[in-house]
């Protein structure tokens, strides 16, 4: 009788939390995201090369919490933030530099469609991404409870976020942690460049 050897992964002992990514874990982090996000932004962002090129530059913009193994290995990583009324002209810089003035402006409209902004009083989850091999080991809950605290401690009142209403998975974890629907918000005829046609508004009360 045989068995086959384990998942690298399968047993996760130990993992700690830290603001942004080691420079070391930067490749893992963008390929990770790309790999959770590409449906999505494959259109806008693609080709992979220059849609990573563009996150390796907008990442300085971005809060982001990464989750790291005791070996230094990265498993998970999430963007948040709060009111930025910048941010697509942020974004748009960068656009720029990666694919030019004309390619850039037309990516930055199509992005637009999901810059989703917070109220002043909330803090929003942006994405959340962790390793295959690594889920339901806990990482997704830590992410968002680092993310919670952070809310917490900046006199927040709510933490917020979207999800593809298809990704009934993630739906069922955002409940079980508090978060309750919000509104639907359907991108219309971009339903082809995105590759879903529907999220929900989901939000975690901070003032209970």
């Amino acid at each position: 009788m045989s068995s086959s050897a384990p998942s690298p992964l399968a047993k996760i002992e130990n993992f700690t939390l830290q603001d942004g990514v080691p420079p070391d874990n930067i490749p893992s982090a963008l390929q990770l995201f790309w790999q959770a996000f590409e449906r999505k932004l494959k259109i806008p962002l693609g080709p992979p090369e220059k849609g990573q090129e563009f996150l390796r530059h907008s990442m300085g913009d971005r809060s982001i919490v990464s989750a790291i193994r005791k070996d230094g290995k990265l498993l998970g990583v999430a963007t948040y933030k709060s009111y930025r009324p910048n941010s697509l002209t942020q974004d748009l810089k960068h656009l720029f530099a990666t694919y030019g003035k004309v390619s850039g402006l037309f990516r930055g409209l199509l992005l637009s469609q999901l810059d989703q902004q917070p109220a002043a009083d909330e803090m929003m989850v942006e994405s959340i991404c962790v390793d295959e091999k690594a889920r339901s080991h806990g990482i997704g809950h830590a992410l968002l409870g680092y993310i919670k605290e952070q809310a917490t401690r900046q006199g927040m009142k709510r933490v917020i976020l979207d999800v593809i209403t298809k990704n009934e998975r993630a739906h069922r974890l955002y409940s079980r942690l508090g978060y309750r629907d919000i509104r639907h918000h359907s991108v219309g005829l971009l339903s082809p460049v995105f590759g879903f046609k529907e999220s929900i508004r989901m939000g975690l009360s901070l003032t209970q």
